[in-house]
């Protein structure tokens, strides 16, 4: 489909959130990019989860060098970068996307988490989000970037997840109280450093 026959005058952006890891939230947000764009779209897809990034595995068969891809700048250097330029406008944020290819598509692109080399761990952990939107306006930052992202694609898919919940907390709670034995079970460790898992299964365990 020409994106001048589109339905829709500027971009959609949609948000695909799971409340626990291992459900197939990103793998199906993987496939509605591929249908997306081979309906003839032009797709964003944007690695949210900082946590346990990983979205360019999907595409790995795609990606001729899945390492320098892990290495390219991503979401959390966007981010970053905000901390050092107080103007969006200059800011080149077509630099910090990976076109892919599938079969003759070539209208699917994907912004990964983030530079995966031995500095992401903590360029993560020490972002400061109050930081970020109180003293840098990051809110107005933010919604320049999705106002650049919708002139420019039809959608924009983002891959996210939360934190524990209280729900979560509760259960795990109610399970100690009433003498139940039960076993934590950390999924999806495969796309995640040794340092992330471990970081990821102590937030958890620090909320019990």
């Amino acid at each position: 489909m020409d994106r001048q026959k589109s339905a829709y005058p500027t971009g959609r952006v949609v948000t695909f959130y799971s409340y626990k890891g291992g459900v197939g939230r990103s793998m199906s947000m993987a496939n509605v990019g591929v249908i997306l764009a081979e309906w003839g779209y032009k797709v964003l897809m944007i690695d949210w989860d900082l946590e346990a990034p990983g979205l360019e595995n999907y595409f790995s068969n795609y990606i001729k060098d899945l390492k320098s891809v892990r290495l390219q700048k991503g979401l959390i250097d966007l981010l970053n970068i905000r901390m050092e330029s107080t103007s969006s406008s200059e800011l080149a944020w077509s630099e910090f996307i990976q076109p892919l290819t599938i079969g003759e598509h070539q209208n699917l692109h994907l912004l990964t988490a983030g530079k995966r080399d031995d500095n992401y761990v903590n360029n993560v952990r020490k972002f400061d989000y109050s930081n970020f939107y109180n003293n840098y306006d990051g809110g107005q930052y933010l919604e320049d970037l999705r106002d650049y992202w919708i002139r420019e694609y039809d959608f924009v898919l983002i891959d996210s997840r939360h934190t524990p919940q209280k729900l979560d907390i509760d259960f795990v709670n109610q399970l100690g109280e009433w003498q139940i034995p039960f076993t934590l079970v950390f999924t999806k460790a495969d796309k995640s450093t040794q340092a992330e898992t471990s970081k990821n299964v102590k937030a958890f365990l620090n909320k019990l």
